[in-house]
């Protein structure tokens, strides 16, 4: 008998969709409404994922659906965001079970997402039904079998998109929803602000995780201040080039915020991301009077120096010695920065107060510079000389000086 019963589930389901309708695995709007469903005390289990250490919660006991009406199980959100549901159905069942995700009035139960299972074919991530923390929503079961009735298992969870969350340096994802809204159709992508409080002085590297996505991970990132003043441009990221690395030189115990936008996340991911950040320790020298001058040694190895992101136009100054006429040499290894064309290193050179040669250095590229200073070509002059190197206010990061010979 239960073998011919599920022999007919494909026409029996075909009916069922005739009077209740159609919807999309990841549809949020409204499918249906049920009057006179029972409700159950039972819970729904339900877990905010709010990092990539976070498992789903377990499955519920066995949950007896309702027969052609559904009964509906309270799930209170533990988050704002994105809710999910997985279900699968015991061995026992006769039937195909029927899931609904929605909200309760009186006893009027409108679902806004709905899916099916049976026990050869349970199924993960339905649902993508936005959530407000501390409100309750409910599952609804219904089966087409009387005896027994038809049970489901079935745990819920949330993908946060909650802005202002603090995000601190660590080796897992903050997790979030790549977007908000109602259906498929009119989605709209988040852009969600994270807290991050440095521990340390140095370049903050920023990495984008979208989950389910095989052709790896993209979106933009932005660096503010404590009170959401721009400290960057908004960089992209890419997860499949090193050019594409997103990086700010932070200041330990200073408050920022980084604000994720045009990430692309996948239905099989549950449109989710994960972000977050390590900060390489790095010396912010200060140097910005020409009185401080860092005094560069020739052969040397190279002097790492730090800008920090504070919205402003910055210098730091060095100073060398020729000690006789001759081939002389300094360069300066932007690579490590992070901006577009409007944003650049501007090197200039004096010997004493008077300037020699000006340049302009991008973010992404390194420069090597040789001075003329006096009657022979590509040769200095004995004496001391001076090398200014100034930011533009967008950018922020580390940069290596070398005096080479």
């Amino acid at each position: 008998m239960k073998k011919y019963l599920r022999i007919l589930l494909p026409l029996m389901i075909l009916v069922v969709f005739a009077a209740i309708g159609t919807s999309s695995t990841f549809a949020s709007t409204a499918v249906g409404t049920n009057s006179g469903v029972t409700v159950s005390t039972t819970t729904v289990p339900v877990k905010t994922l709010s990092d990539s250490a976070i498992s789903k919660p377990a499955y519920s006991q066995n949950l007896n659906a309702g027969y052609t009406q559904f009964i509906v199980y309270p799930v209170k959100a533990t988050a704002t965001g994105k809710m999910y549901i997985d279900l699968k159905a015991p061995d026992t069942n006769l039937d195909t079970v029927y899931i609904g995700l929605g909200k309760l009035s009186g006893t009027d139960f409108t679902y806004y997402s709905f899916s099916s299972c049976t026990p050869e074919s349970p199924k993960t991530g339905e649902g993508c039904f936005d959530v407000v923390k501390g409100k309750t929503y409910y599952v609804g079961v219904k089966g087409y079998s009387r005896t027994p009735l038809d049970q489901a298992q079935v745990r819920a969870y949330i993908v946060p998109y909650t802005n202002n969350r603090v995000l601190k340096a660590q080796s897992k994802y903050l997790i979030s929803s790549t977007v908000k809204g109602t259906s498929n159709s009119d989605y709209t992508k988040t852009a969600l602000y994270y807290k991050v409080t440095p521990t340390k002085t140095g370049v903050m590297t920023v990495t984008l995780k979208s989950y389910g996505s095989s052709y790896g991970s993209s979106g933009s990132i932005t660096l503010y201040s404590s009170g959401k003043k721009l400290r960057s441009e908004k960089l992209t990221y890419d997860s499949s080039s090193k050019a594409y690395k997103v990086r700010f030189g932070v200041k330990k115990g200073v408050t920022y915020y980084i604000k994720a936008t045009d990430v692309y996340g996948t239905s099989s991911g549950c449109y989710k991301y994960g972000i977050k950040y390590s900060v390489a320790a790095a010396t912010d020298r200060s140097l910005s009077k020409k009185s401080s001058a860092k005094t560069l040694v020739r052969k040397a190895t190279s002097t790492p120096t730090l800008f920090t992101a504070n919205g402003k136009t910055e210098t730091d100054w060095y100073k060398f010695k020729v000690t006789s006429k001759r081939k002389t040499v300094v360069t300066v290894d932007a690579s490590e920065m992070r901006g577009s064309s409007d944003q650049k290193l501007t090197i200039t050179f004096y010997k004493g107060s008077t300037k020699v040669d000006s340049t302009v250095l991008y973010p992404g590229n390194s420069g090597k510079f040789t001075l003329t200073y006096g009657t022979t070509y590509g040769k200095a002059n004995a004496g001391t000389y001076y090398v200014k190197v100034t930011k533009t206010a967008k950018l922020s990061g580390k940069y290596r000086i070398k005096y080479v010979i």
